[in-house]
């Protein structure tokens, strides 16, 4: 048996909206094909109501499936993460927005009432412009200066710089550390072990 951690494009869709039949067309309205065969895959995130669809490649899937024959499992890069974050967002009274950076990709989420408030991924080639997609959503949900809060997470690039950049326009701007969040976790040990990982590992 395996569980696949794969991180490719995502698109969320609200469960009571979901249909397995209706799924390989929804995604590629938004992620076009092209000339590469792929698999529709997804995952249930109940607590958020939401069904997480993503991709694989056709033949990859082939084989990963012809190697394991106890079952395969296919989990998105950003599900564990989201859960756990959203777990996190019911400490304190202040919302939250949080920016995982994976890859050369910044995810950023909100959450409110067991729903995403906001989710939407952007490519990150430095600091600056990751500085600029925080603050523009953070702008676009109208959170506040003064009381809400701000959570990065991930392969940060040039961290010390972003976080002080951030604290110039936001009163709580934050680092969330895996070795932190999951103390004693022997996941965490282990250098270079990406948060959705971890995450996946220590909370399943």
């Amino acid at each position: 048996k395996a569980q696949i951690l794969i991180d490719t494009p995502s698109l969320l869709v609200p469960v009571e909206q979901f249909d397995e039949a209706d799924m390989e067309a929804l995604f590629s309205y938004s992620y076009p094909a092209g000339q590469e065969k792929r698999v529709i895959l997804y995952n249930v995130l109940p607590d958020l109501k939401a069904v997480c669809l993503f991709a694989i490649n056709k033949n990859l899937d082939t084989v990963i499936r012809d190697r394991f024959e106890g079952g395969v499992s296919f989990i998105h890069a950003l599900t564990p993460v989201w859960r756990q974050l959203h777990l996190r967002s019911f400490t304190g009274h202040r919302n939250k927005l949080y920016g995982y950076f994976h890859g050369k990709q910044l995810a950023v989420f909100s959450f409110q009432q067991n729903r995403f408030k906001f989710c939407n991924s952007f490519d990150t080639a430095n600091a600056h412009d990751a500085l600029y997609f925080l603050l523009y959503v953070w702008k676009q949900l109208r959170l506040h200066p003064e009381h809400d809060e701000m959570h990065i997470l991930g392969d940060i690039p040039e961290q010390q710089w972003l976080l002080e950049e951030l604290k110039r326009y936001l009163q709580n701007a934050y680092v969330i550390n895996a070795a932190a969040e999951f103390q004693e976790a022997p996941a965490t040990k282990i250098k270079g072990m990406p948060y959705a990982l971890v995450t996946l590992i220590t909370r399943g």
